[in-house]
């Protein structure tokens, strides 16, 4: 999967520069450097986007890019809203980090790479700024692991000031696939069975090719169970992923099928909405995260999930 973005995005130099309790990496274009916090806060976006790594919860060790504010250095004790990118099949790589440049070609690193500072005005028309972290699957399955995507979230708020009631999360093709089975799946928190929807406080999944057969269970007590708003874009044509695999999801949030039988007590409230784009291309990412795309009336993609917050 590639953008438009990608062959600028490719040129662009990572540089690690710390920020987590995770191990720097030095990148296949630069080694790593200290640098003291105004140094930190002079960098350009890309060279804020870092290549590190984190073993997930079965030992495979996961390659990702940080993305830190331009004040994260400076700023104390201030939490920032977390943004989680998950990418599609064509970006998995090497568990060593040594492919992590894939995940350029994908659209939230390139638009880091290209210099955008990942600030966006809330509702109360307050700057707010992302901290991202876009985990590399070290899997050649063709579908996300959970220990990897799940873990990625759990390292980014122990290593990072996370403002807990603002975590979110996107994915394209495999990564929209991976985002819906992370909102209806759990984990184990000190002995005891969590919901990832409790979490997560919105979620955009594009273009998903994961079909929802098997997760009845997790749609109702998840994202249902946590009102856990998600709003999902395809393509209608899509030749790859199948539009009725989006459908899916969409229509068992809302009570509007029993397909697989699939049976919950109410509907989600929020409803899950869809927005589908005429097009036959295995696309709908480039629309959705252009800033300039206002997918409701007065905010874009980032400016809806910030609008969202656990209590």
């Amino acid at each position: 999967m590639k953008t438009t973005l990608a062959a600028a995005a490719a040129a662009t130099a990572l540089v690690a520069c710390g920020g987590g309790s995770d191990t720097d990496s030095a990148t296949p274009s630069g080694q790593f450097q200290s640098r003291s916090a105004a140094q930190l806060q002079a960098l350009t976006p890309a060279e804020r986007q870092v290549a590190k790594s984190f073993a997930s919860s079965d030992g495979t060790q996961v390659p990702y890019l940080e993305y830190l504010p331009s004040d994260y250095a400076t700023s104390g004790t201030k939490t920032y809203p977390l943004l989680m990118f998950l990418h599609g099949g064509s970006g998995a790589g090497k568990s060593n980090g040594s492919e992590i440049s894939k995940l350029l070609g994908y659209p939230i690193p390139a638009m880091i790479a290209a210099n955008n500072e990942m600030c966006f005005a809330d509702q109360a028309g307050v700057s707010q700024c992302f901290i991202v972290v876009s985990p590399q699957s070290p899997r050649t399955t063709g579908v996300w692991n959970l220990n990897d995507a799940g873990g990625m979230l759990l390292r980014a708020q122990k290593s990072y000031r996370v403002d807990p009631s603002r975590i979110y999360v996107t994915g394209v093709s495999m990564g929209g696939g991976g985002t819906w089975t992370l909102l209806a799946s759990s984990y184990t928190e000190n002995g005891q069975s969590v919901r990832w929807a409790s979490k997560i406080a919105a979620a955009m999944p594009i273009a998903t090719g994961a079909k929802s057969s098997t997760y009845n269970t997790g749609i109702c007590a998840g994202i249902v169970g946590n009102s856990t708003p998600v709003w999902a874009f395809h393509n209608s044509g899509d030749p790859i992923a199948a539009l009725a695999n989006e459908r899916g999801w969409v229509d068992k949030v809302n009570l509007a099928t029993s397909a697989d039988g699939y049976t919950c007590a109410q509907p989600g409230n929020p409803a899950a909405r869809l927005t589908i784009y005429q097009g036959n291309t295995h696309e709908g990412w480039t629309t959705t995260y252009n800033v300039n795309t206002l997918i409701t009336p007065g905010m874009n993609a980032f400016q809806w999930l910030l609008s969202n917050k656990k209590p």
